[in-house]
């Protein structure tokens, strides 16, 4: 996640030969992160209140 955006630059092109503008790498890097954190969260709640042992009471 870090590595790509450290790569994204306006005059560096990605793996289909495209170019962003620093808008688009923008909007792709907080999306990424916004992605990675909310599934984080929600893996956290979903130990947290459904898979430790304590609550798997069937």
């Amino acid at each position: 996640l870090i590595t790509r955006h450290l790569h994204l630059h306006p005059l560096i092109p990605n793996e289909n030969n495209e170019y962003f503008s620093t808008n688009e790498i923008w909007v792709i890097s907080v999306k990424e992160m916004y992605d990675f954190v909310l599934n984080m969260i929600l893996g956290m709640y979903m130990w947290t209140n459904w898979y430790q042992k304590d609550h798997w009471i069937l």
